[in-house]
């Protein structure tokens, strides 16, 4: 399970207070999309697993982090060697948890092998991001 399912689960429980706690064990977080409330930017589907305690399925609207809010920009690029790195180092400078399977990454223009400029978007269906961040 990923530190992102992990997160959710914790809040889920914690909002909700089942009497059996949701767990990948019994649950399933599933169709990540966007979407737009008062309070909301995304919704998913918890999905019980068949056998497990639960049944049938249930929306979940709740508000994942938009890139562009965490003020990632400042940041140069000229200590970094790959993408991977530089994800390491956004992660340890902003104490966020973005993972590569979180992100799709546009590098444009180059100088020596090292990207001038990066966009970093979110994936649809990443589970705790939205949006994208240039950082130059």
């Amino acid at each position: 399970m990923s530190i992102t399912q992990t997160k959710l689960y914790g809040l889920l429980n914690a909002r909700v207070s089942p009497s059996v706690p949701f767990s990948p064990q019994n649950t399933e977080l599933v169709n990540v999309v966007a979407d737009s409330g008062a309070t909301w930017n995304s919704r998913m589907t918890l999905r019980a697993l068949p056998g497990q305690g639960y049944s049938g399925s249930t929306p979940v609207l709740y508000r994942r982090i938009d890139l562009a809010a965490m003020g990632l920009p400042e940041f140069s690029l000229g200590q970094v060697t790959s993408h991977q790195a530089m994800l390491d180092a956004l992660n340890s400078r902003y104490g966020s948890w973005l993972t590569m399977s979180d992100i799709e990454v546009d590098a444009v223009g180059t100088d020596e092998g090292i990207d001038q400029t990066i966009t970093m978007t979110a994936r649809p269906n990443s589970f705790a991001w939205i949006g994208s961040v240039q950082i130059v």
